[in-house]
């Protein structure tokens, strides 16, 4: 018996399932809309063009760069739609709104990403009303104006993904504008110009949100507490840049059990951190605050059930009292701790020194004071250390020099005394070390010119004795 080839076999498999693939074609009047897209903006186009398979000749507008279609809807069938347009970036010159005309007649469409192509003007209204359809609208990083057209929008039900970010988009967030997009998962508004207040019901039925960005704009008014707490799915909330006042509404975010991204910064947001606020949000995962004016104390618990947390920013506001033991115990993946610019006094609780993974601690500007303790050792991530500008007293800790992985160094303009550790030299890495405006006293270690990357070093005002080391002049880039 003669064994049939497995190669000829796997080809035949191949050419019969693939050739009546290859057939289908996208109706004719889609093949005309993308023509006449194209050549609406052919003079501003580009000496580069992505859109070169895009030609009368090809049948086939399924085959063309950038275009998807949907397999024929039955057996019989040899003709597919399209359903996707990835024209990001096609344009390298500006392109008027109006000249998107086209693309409305294909109402088959799914997914329209059409950002970074430099299109100004507004959103034409009418034209994505058409396109009931659409999944997926990226609009991002164009130069579009005017306001979002609430009603047209408001007739794609079937969004999932909608960026209109890093235009120049005014006016108001619709008030009921997003109330029937109940399937958006990603939302993001940010880079633009659009101001009033958030809306209190704007965003209650959207109840599979995930992602909600409104950074960058001029957005004022208080956090709408109700609005926001029915996203229980909500992943990434940001808010940072605008003009919010008013208090953190403790019971909105504390409804926000997924939340792992909060980004308040920026802003103009008073009072106190609410003392339970946080407590719920045990995902959290990057918190900045900062840049506001809060007040008031950290409450004790206020950060505790945080265990998750990698990236706290407080700095830039009026927070006062001491920083809690109890509060940063159990923040035990902590790798960025920024709280300069504050009103911080008392003595550094020795918990903050048992995080482990911490790269970045700036607790600057602030009146902490009483001794640097050895415990400081512990953090052997270490890169940027800055406590500059407090009351700290008596000498530098000799277990600094376990901190082999540090950069920036700044103890400056304190009350330090006594001599600079002798084995300081350990930091290999450092690149900046400023001890100036301190009580020092001795000479520079010799240690100290083992610090080939040294470009920055500050030790004036202190009360150091003896000759300059000749060293110091070896450094090339001091």
């Amino acid at each position: 018996m003669v064994m049939a080839n497995p190669s000829l076999l796997l080809q035949s498999f191949f050419l019969f399932f693939l050739l009546p693939c290859l057939s289908w074609s996208c109706p004719e009047y889609q093949k005309q809309a993308l023509l006449q897209f194209k050549s609406s903006f052919l003079p501003i186009r580009s000496s580069f063009d992505p859109l070169d398979s895009w030609n009368s000749s090809s049948s086939n507008c399924c085959l063309w760069d950038m275009v998807t279609c949907s397999s024929p809807s039955n057996s019989n069938s040899a003709s597919s739609v399209v359903i996707g347009l990835y024209l990001y970036f096609v344009s390298g010159q500006h392109m008027p709104s109006n000249l998107l005309a086209p693309l409305f007649l294909i109402r088959s469409l799914r997914v329209l990403d059409l950002s970074w192509n430099f299109i100004n003007g507004p959103i034409p209204a009418v034209g994505f009303g058409n396109l009931s359809n659409l999944v997926h609208l990226d609009l991002s990083w164009n130069s579009i104006n005017g306001q979002i057209p609430a009603l047209e929008l408001g007739n794609l039900s079937n969004l999932v993904h909608l960026n209109l970010s890093g235009n120049s988009i005014n006016g108001q967030i619709p008030a009921l504008g997003f109330s029937n997009h109940s399937n958006l998962v990603h939302l993001d508004l940010s880079m633009n110009s659009i101001n009033g207040q958030i809306p209190a019901l704007g965003f209650g039925n959207l109840y599979n949100l995930v992602h909600l960005d409104l950074s960058g704009n001029s957005i004022n008014g208080q956090i709408p507490a109700l609005g926001l707490g029915n996203l229980s799915n909500l992943v990434h909330l940001d808010l940072s840049r605008n003009s919010i006042n008013g208090q953190i509404p403790a019971l909105g975010l504390g409804n926000l059990g997924n939340l792992v991204h909060l980004d308040l910064s920026m802003n103009f947001i008073n009072g106190q951190i609410p003392a339970l606020g946080f407590g719920n949000l045990n995902n959290l995962v990057y918190l900045d605050l900062s840049r506001n004016s809060i007040n008031g104390q950290i409450p004790a618990l206020g950060f505790g059930n945080l265990s998750n947390l990698v990236h706290l920013d407080l700095s830039w506001n009026s927070i006062n009292g001491q920083i809690p033991a109890l509060g940063f115990g159990n923040l035990n993946n902590l790798v960025h701790l920024d709280l300069r610019l504050n009103r911080f006094n008392g003595s550094i609780p020795l918990q903050l020194f048992q995080s482990k993974y911490l790269q970045y601690l700036d607790l600057s500007s602030n009146c902490l004071s009483g001794e640097l303790p050895e415990e400081i050792g512990n953090l052997t991530k270490l890169q940027r250390l800055s406590l500059r500008s407090n009351k700290f007293s008596n000498g530098i800790p000799s277990s600094i020099s376990y901190l082999r992985e540090l950069e920036e160094l700044d103890l400056g303009n304190n009350s330090l005394s006594m001599e600079i550790p002798s084995d300081i030299g350990n930091l290999s890495n450092l690149f900046s070390m400023s001890l100036g405006k301190n009580k020092l006293t001795g000479g520079v270690p010799a240690s100290m010119q083992k610090l080939n990357k040294l470009n920055s070093l500050d030790l004036e005002g202190n009360l150091l004795t003896g000759e300059i080391p000749f060293w110091l002049f070896d450094f090339k880039d001091l």
